[in-house]
């Protein structure tokens, strides 16, 4: 009897060691989880009070961008080795994004290729060296380059993810008020507005530095017929593509064309066809129009959407051609070969192209 007793009581007070035990875990993990409440609670709140501005952009021919950063919060500015300093530019090769590193205070001294440093903080009477709600620092950088011009754009992200850019971006013109740049660079890149005149909506395309259209419009044409080896879309109809049912065949020169009524640029092509290799020399993609809305022939040569072809060329992109002017178009083989092609299919797209906003 004795001896039970004393076994019952031995499981009884080693269940209460193992409720003790769980609740000891439990309370820690209960610790644990307020913890990171709290510090998420506290990450939340210093983005909230956290708020930057830009200004006073400087940037001329010379490889330093310059400008001055505002902290319009609460939230007090002071980790930059953890900031992001972005600059954008235009350079004698090309557009340019570089990122910079902090570089520490200026002391007078213009930073490092690829660093930007501040130079001093106005105002800066109560915490020396923090940036605090109201207070500017002057910001000098350097880029890897001399600017090509003064056309620059700084995006600067704090250690919480505050972002701000200097020229802001504004994405759309509404009624061309106020009137969009004429010229499509990196400042105004992903930027739309719509022509009121035409109602067409055009794009500034960082890919070719152009204001095209939103629309895509695509061309397509084939000949079934032999384009003699020597002939061209000039002087043969069997050069150039028909536009279905045979429209645009006829006998000797072509009288039917595409009517286009605006300016477009050619962005990529496709070709393909029967006899896909060229046994001497080459052929042309040649592209005719009439310069005129008013006729469709007679045809003269604008330009090559592809030269010195040798065989089929099933896709080729990025063809940035101007073709101006409202007008009928036509478009076929410059026949340099050695032999006839026969049963082609030439396709191509374009964008209506602006040349003036």
């Amino acid at each position: 009897m004795g001896l039970s007793v004393a076994i019952a009581g031995g499981i009884i007070l080693s269940v209460l060691m193992l409720v003790m035990m769980s609740i000891t875990g439990l309370a820690g993990n209960i610790f644990s989880i307020g913890s990171v409440t709290t510090q998420v609670s506290d990450i939340e709140n210093s983005i909230d009070d956290t708020d930057i501005s830009l200004e006073t952009l400087f940037a001329s021919t010379t490889p330093r961008v310059n400008f001055t950063l505002n902290n319009d919060d609460k939230e007090k500015l002071w980790n930059f080795d953890e900031f992001n300093v972005l600059i954008e530019y235009e350079s004698a090769s090309g557009d340019e994004l570089e990122e910079l590193s902090y570089g520490g205070d200026c002391q007078g001294t213009v930073p490092s290729v690829g660093e930007w440093c501040i130079e001093g903080i106005a105002g800066d009477f109560l915490d020396a060296g923090i940036l605090n709600e109201g207070e500017s620092a002057e910001v000098w950088t350097q880029v890897s380059q001399n600017l090509a011009s003064g056309n620059a754009r700084v995006t600067v992200s704090t250690d919480n993810g505050e972002v701000a850019m200097l020229p802001a971006p504004k994405r759309s013109w509404f009624d061309a008020n106020p009137v969009p740049p004429a010229t499509c660079e990196f400042s105004v890149y992903g930027r739309t507005f719509v022509d009121t005149d035409t109602g067409v909506s055009y794009v500034c395309d960082p890919s070719r530095d152009k204001w095209l259209s939103i629309e895509t419009m695509a061309y397509w044409g084939d000949e079934t017929e032999t384009c003699s080896s020597g002939n061209d879309i000039f002087n043969d109809d069997d050069c150039s593509v028909d536009f279905g049912q045979n429209v645009g065949s006829g006998l000797g020169v072509p009288d039917s064309g595409l009517y286009i009524p605006y300016n477009m640029t050619i962005i990529s092509y496709a070709l393909s066809m029967v006899d896909d290799d060229c046994d001497t020399f080459d052929f042309n993609i040649q592209l005719g129009g009439t310069e005129s809305n008013l006729v469709d022939e007679p045809y003269i040569n604008i330009t090559n959407i592809a030269f010195g072809l040798t065989g089929e060329m099933d896709v080729n992109d990025n063809l940035d051609i101007d073709v101006n002017g409202t007008q009928f178009i036509i478009w076929g083989i410059d026949n340099n070969c050695g032999q006839t092609l026969d049963d082609f299919v030439i396709t191509f797209y374009s964008k209506w192209h602006h040349d003036d906003p």
